[in-house]
């Protein structure tokens, strides 16, 4: 079984997409239409679930270009859903944009969660900017598309202060501080280490801080 979207069921005299998404199950012979929304919708995503290959998600994109024109959204963009290989499709709706969208990327968990489906989505419909609420980003359902959440992204931290979820440091304990070398090591550019200014008679105090090439300690 083979799965092919966006066909050209158009005129020659147009390149809009349409035609939705194909199937054909005769090493294609023969293709049949399983999803057809209208000439200018065409099938841009698909992501079958690895634990049943008769479970489908489709994104349709509604798109259109001519000379000088690029309609690159609509209502009839959306994400469909079918359990039996492409003969019934469900429009999944709950949670997702109302209006107007784009071109929508799928994609599944499927090592994971396979019923977990995540969605990046364009939209822009009139209501949501009269409203000033941007409904586009990265959606995700948790239950094979019942439902959709948006994430939102998470706020930077206020200057000067840590992530409310980063763990405290350990207080460095007095086996720890006894263990310091008395003398730190300089670091060396060419690999492996120098002595600290004190083990090398004659050496000016600041000799220990520079790298030299091949040598030691820049001798």
């Amino acid at each position: 079984t083979v799965y092919f979207g966006t066909g050209e069921p158009n005129s020659r005299n147009t390149i809009s997409p349409g035609g939705g998404l194909f199937k054909t199950t005769d090493g294609g012979k023969t293709w049949k239409n399983i999803l057809n929304i209208s000439p200018d919708t065409g099938a841009n995503g698909l992501a079958m679930d690895p634990a049943n290959p008769k479970v489908l998600y489709a994104t349709t994109w509604q798109r259109r270009r001519a000379v000088g024109q690029f309609v690159g959204g609509g209502p009839e963009s959306g994400v469909y859903k079918t359990i039996d290989g492409g003969a019934k499709w469900t429009k999944l709706t709950k949670g997702l944009p109302s209006g107007d969208m784009g071109r929508i990327a799928i994609a599944l968990d499927g090592k994971v969660k396979p019923t977990r489906v995540y969605l990046l989505i364009n939209a822009a419909s009139q209501a949501a900017r009269t409203a000033g609420k941007d409904e586009s980003g990265f959606y995700r359902s948790d239950d094979g598309g019942v439902s959709f959440t948006r994430q939102e992204p998470t706020p930077a931290p206020a200057a000067g202060t840590a992530p409310a979820s980063a763990p405290a440091k350990p207080a460095a304990s007095k086996a720890a501080t006894l263990a310091k070398p008395a003398e730190p090591i300089a670091p060396f550019c060419g690999g492996g280490t120098v002595e600290a200014p004190a083990a090398r008679a004659g050496a000016p105090a600041d000799a220990a801080q520079f790298g030299g090439g091949g040598g030691r300690g820049g001798r």
